[in-house]
């Protein structure tokens, strides 16, 4: 495993370069349409834990794939720049993103290639796959989750089911986050809301607690009359 010293080398740069080891450019890459289980495919394996990035690379085909002997080690975490150099690396040749799926610690993306007329020159890979295990750190997954939705949003709305898909990983992580708050930190939420957003947040209100607002509204209306009025003795 090589040891990289962040300071002293480009981290992207050296990826790049295995991937373009194993799957070289080429004019023609018509090949790799021929027979699909026989089409080559690359692996990127990122591993974030204690600090470090742990990178390790898988090649072979959709039906077997082995470790290569490249690997590397660099003393922090990929931050989001490196890993926007990548992905705009791997974009650029394989611009329809397959999939992208979320589990307990990892995100895991796979790149094909979109065939058109312009499409023939490039990597000599079929799909490339993207894995992100973060060890059960979730505050640092979800910051590299949002980032990718927000950064990419462009490309995975063309991405199968991927709708859907970010749609439950974020009422999860909103529900976890608002859970998380006090009452008054919840009030500083709202009270930061634009009053058109205010008045969008509780048309959706459940009916039932609708109904008790209304209700506990008029106990404290019938209470402030009372209050007011005149003591005639």
């Amino acid at each position: 495993m090589n040891n990289l010293d962040d300071k002293k080398c480009n981290v992207i740069d050296i990826i790049q370069g295995i991937i373009l080891k194993y799957c070289p450019l080429t004019n023609d890459r018509l090949f790799l349409m021929d027979d699909f289980r026989k089409t080559p495919e690359f692996d990127i394996q990122m591993i974030f834990d204690k600090e470090e990035s742990f990178i390790c690379f898988l090649f072979g085909t959709s039906s077997f794939k082995s470790g290569i002997i490249e690997q590397l080690k660099i003393n922090k975490y990929i931050d989001f720049n490196e890993l926007s150099n990548l992905l705009n690396f791997i974009l650029a040749d394989h611009e329809f993103i397959k999939s992208i799926n979320i589990d307990k610690n990892s995100l895991n993306m796979i790149f094909s290639i979109n065939w058109t007329n312009e499409s023939i020159k490039g990597i000599s890979c079929g799909d490339i796959t993207l894995n992100m295990n973060f060890k059960n750190n979730l505050d640092l997954m979800k910051q590299y989750i949002i980032y990718i939705f927000e950064t990419y949003s462009d490309y995975l709305e063309k991405t199968p089911l991927f709708i859907s898909m970010k749609n439950k990983y974020l009422n999860s992580v909103k529900e976890k986050y608002l859970d998380s708050l006090s009452k008054d930190e919840l009030l500083a939420i709202l009270h930061n809301l634009e009053e058109s957003q205010l008045r969008e947040l509780t048309y959706n209100l459940d009916n039932d607690i609708f109904l008790n607002l209304v209700k506990n509204e008029q106990q404290n209306n019938s209470t402030k009359t009372l209050l007011l009025k005149p003591n005639n003795k």
